[in-house]
């Protein structure tokens, strides 16, 4: 199956969109990019590419399914994950780099240091890329026990944001002096 694309191939469809689609096996590239999965199956992918000869730019469109095993972020126990993803790149050739100033602050253009485009290459890139910060088993997921040691323990966001709230308020000096107000008006009664 033909997963890097010449951009002569490319620019025969101007103005067109050239159809790609195809399984690809990335466990290998995976694990060597990342130590953060552990097992990858077969990638699905299609999209197209597309020529645009006034600004002489290569796009590809693809959307990508594959199924991942990661660790558990709170355990590091397997867990079973399923990527999708939605991938658009614009590409110029290295010597059309002036074309750089059409394109806005947002938008990212690649420069390709070859006349090709691997399509194994972007879909590498893009699932490491977008591996999740947090993943956890469905039992992580539903227990809200989290786990705890002596003079540690681990919080959610939620919970550490009103310990780091209650903390504040009970050393606050106005808290001091609150009580001590409080102990001159019981003395007044």
């Amino acid at each position: 199956m033909k997963t890097t694309w010449n951009l002569n191939d490319i620019r025969l469809y101007e103005n067109e969109s050239l159809p790609v689609s195809g399984t690809i096996d990335l466990e290998e590239g995976l694990l060597n990019k990342t130590k953060r999965i552990i097992n990858a199956e077969d990638t699905h992918y299609e999209g197209y590419f597309f020529f645009e000869p006034e600004l002489q730019e290569y796009q590809l469109s693809l959307t990508a399914k594959t199924r991942l095993v990661l660790p558990s972020t709170r355990s590091l126990e397997p867990v079973d994950y399923l990527q999708e993803l939605s991938i658009f790149e614009i590409y110029l050739e290295k010597d059309n780099t002036q074309a750089l100033e059409m394109y806005e602050d947002n938008e990212l253009v690649l420069i390709l240091e070859t006349d090709s485009i691997d399509i194994s290459q972007v879909l590498l890139e893009n699932i490491v890329l977008s591996l999740p910060s947090q993943i956890l088993t469905d039992q992580e997921k539903s227990d809200k026990n989290l786990p705890k040691g002596e003079h540690w323990q681990v919080m959610t966001e939620n919970q550490y944001q009103e310990s780091k709230t209650k903390y504040k308020q009970e050393n606050s000096p106005f808290n001091q002096l609150k009580a001590l107000f409080d102990e001159e008006n019981t003395d007044d009664a």
